[in-house]
C-alpha cells in the first residue's frame, strides 16, 4: 500500500464523545488516537429537547464548509414529515467546502459515501456516492436502498469495487410484531419487556458488513488510485442509537462502537496515514437524559408530547416513531473531536463548536480561511500559524454573564436557550426559573448555573449579569424574539 496518505477523516454520525474519548480505553483504536492527540467534545447544532431541533444535515454541512446553518442555509426539502428533496452535492460546492479548497492548493481527495454526496460532482481526485433511501412511514418493509454511484470521471473505480454493498435496515415495527402503541401506553411493563427483545441488536451485523465493504474497497482503490486525503463517511451509528437505547448502559451502542473501532484498527495500519482526524456532529442520549430529574411528575411535566410517551419502569422513555418503531434517543449537544499524527499537540480542547473545524483543516494544509467564516482554528499544530488573527487561544477569551428569566415550559425555554448560546459564542449562560427545574437546567451542558426565581431579587439580576433576557414565544407560528431587559 502506497504511504502518501497525507490525512484519513472518519466522519461517523452521532458518536457520543463522553464514550470514545470518555472511555476510549474501551476501544483500543480509538484509545490509541485520544492518548496521542487533539480532543473535544465540541458545541453541535442540535438541542436539548428533540423537537424544533437541527437536523444532521446543517451539522455536516457546517463541517464541510465553516457556514453556521443560517449562512448556508441548505436544507431539506419537505411536506410535513415526508422529506422531497434532500440538498444535493453541488449545492454545498458553491459554499467552498474544504476539499474543493484543498483541491485548489493541489491536495487531491476522496470522498468515500459522505452525507449529501449525491449525485457525486467532479472533484480533484474521486468520489464514491451513496444514494441513501429513508424509512418515513409505518411499513412491513425493513430494508432500504442503499446504492453506489460514480461521476462520470471515476466510472474506472468501478472495475475495483468487489462485493455487495449491504442496503440499509430499519427495526421491526411494532405492528409487524403485534402490538398497538396503546398497549404499551396502557401497559409500561409490556413495553419494557417488548424492547428487552426488541432493541434493534440485529442491526450490529449490519454494520459490520457495511463497514467491511467500505474499508476494503477504499483499501484496494486506494492501492491503484492513491490520494492525499481521504474521507469516509457513515451514518450507521446514528441510527442505531435511535432504536437501541432502552437501556442506560448503551449496550447495543457501545458494541457498535467495538466494531467500528475494530475496522478503523485496520484500516489506519493499512493505510498508514500521516494524521487522523475523527468527528462527529453531535451525540445521542436516552429521552430522559434530556429532563434528568429525580422526581418523576416533574420530569413528565417537562417533557414535550406527554400524550404520546410511554414512561418505562426502569426510568426510560418511548416514544412513537413515524416508521412504526419505537424511538429511545434523540440528538445530543456534544460533538465529538480526535485529531492524531504528524504536527498535532496532544491536548484537550474547550470552547470548540462546529464552524471550528472547517478553519483548522484548511490550518493543517497552511491555507487561510475565506474572510466570511466565523470560526476559529483551534490550537492543536506545533507549527507557525498561517492563520494567526483567528487562533484561539483558551488566555485570551473573555466570558459575558447572561441570564435568562424563565417565563415558558421547560422544552420551550431550551430551545430559546439554545439559540441564544449558539449566537453568542463567548459566553455563561445563567438560568432564573421555577426552582422545580433545576436540575433539568444543571444538567444542560449550556448552563452555567441555576437560580430559583422565587429566592432572587430581580432588581439585582441587572447589577450582576452583563445582558439580561427573557423569550417572547408565538405558539402559532412557533417563533422566538429574545426580549433583552438589559443589552
Amino acid at each position: 500500500m502506497p504511504n502518501n496518505l497525507k490525512a484519513l477523516f472518519l466522519f461517523i454520525d452521532a458518536v457520543c464523545p463522553e464514550f470514545v474519548i470518555g472511555q476510549s480505553h474501551l476501544f483500543p483504536n480509538i484509545h490509541k488516537l485520544v492518548q496521542t492527540g487533539a480532543t473535544a467534545y465540541f458545541d453541535g447544532y442540535t438541542n436539548q429537547m428533540f423537537h424544533g431541533a437541527y437536523k444532521s444535515e446543517d451539522n455536516w454541512i457546517s463541517i464541510y464548509t465553516g457556514l453556521e446553518p443560517k449562512q448556508h442555509n441548505i436544507k431539506n426539502k419537505r411536506i410535513g414529515d415526508v422529506v422531497l428533496k434532500t440538498p444535493a452535492m453541488s449545492e454545498i460546492e458553491t459554499e467552498k467546502p474544504f476539499w474543493k479548497m484543498l483541491n485548489q492548493n493541489g491536495i487531491t481527495t476522496d470522498l468515500w459515501a459522505g452525507s449529501l454526496m449525491y449525485p457525486p460532482t467532479e472533484v480533484n481526485g474521486y468520489v464514491v456516492s451513496v444514494e441513501r433511501h429513508f424509512k418515513e412511514t409505518d411499513t412491513n418493509q425493513r430494508e432500504f436502498l442503499t446504492k453506489l454511484h460514480l461521476h462520470e470521471k471515476d466510472k474506472k473505480l468501478g472495475d475495483l469495487i468487489a462485493g455487495e454493498l449491504p442496503q440499509r435496515l430499519y427495526p421491526a415495527t411494532i405492528r409487524e410484531n403485534g402490538y398497538k402503541w396503546e398497549d404499551f401506553i396502557n401497559n409500561p411493563e409490556l413495553a419494557q419487556s417488548y424492547l428487552e427483545k426488541n432493541h434493534f441488536e440485529e442491526s450490529l451485523e449490519r454494520f459490520e458488513e457495511e463497514l467491511f465493504f467500505h474499508f476494503s474497497n477504499m483499501k484496494r482503490v486506494h492501492s491503484k488510485y492513491p490520494v492525499d486525503v481521504m474521507v469516509f463517511f457513515t451514518p450507521t451509528i446514528d441510527l442505531i442509537g435511535h432504536f437501541s437505547l432502552y437501556d442506560s448502559e448503551y449496550k447495543v451502542l457501545k458494541s457498535a462502537y467495538m466494531i467500528l473501532d475494530k475496522h478503523i484498527g485496520d484500516l489506519i495500519d493499512e493505510l498508514c496515514p500521516e494524521t487522523v482526524f475523527f468527528i462527529s456532529d453531535h451525540g445521542q442520549q436516552n429521552f430522559k437524559d434530556m429532563v434528568r430529574c429525580s422526581d418523576r411528575q416533574t420530569q413528565k411535566e417537562a417533557f414535550q408530547n406527554t400524550e404520546q410517551v410511554v414512561w418505562l419502569p426502569n426510568g426510560n422513555i418511548a416514544f412513537p416513531a413515524r416508521n412504526g418503531s419505537i424511538l429511545l434517543a434523540a440528538h445530543s449537544l456534544k460533538g465529538t473531536f480526535i485529531a492524531s499524527g504528524k504536527g498535532i499537540k496532544k491536548t484537550e480542547l474547550s470552547d470548540m463548536r462546529t464552524i471550528d473545524i472547517y478553519p483548522t483543516i484548511l490550518e493543517m494544509f497552511d491555507m487561510e480561511v475565506p474572510d466570511d467564516r466565523l470560526g476559529f482554528v483551534q490550537d492543536i499544530f506545533d507549527k507557525k500559524y498561517v492563520n494567526e488573527s483567528i487562533l484561539l487561544k483558551s488566555e485570551n477569551i473573555k466570558y459575558s454573564k447572561l441570564a435568562v428569566i424563565q417565563t415558558h415550559s421547560v422544552d420551550i425555554t431550551d430551545i430559546f436557550l439554545n439559540e441564544l448560546y449558539m449566537q453568542n459564542r463567548f459566553c455563561k449562560i445563567t438560568v432564573i426559573g421555577n426552582k422545580k427545574y433545576s436540575e433539568i437546567f444543571e444538567a444542560n451542558p449550556r448552563v452555567s448555573s441555576f437560580l430559583a426565581l422565587e429566592e432572587v431579587n430581580l432588581q439585582k439580576v441587572a447589577e450582576n449579569f452583563d445582558h439580561v433576557y427573557t423569550c417572547n414565544y408565538n405558539a402559532k407560528t412557533k417563533e422566538f424574539m429574545p426580549l433583552a431587559l438589559k443589552e
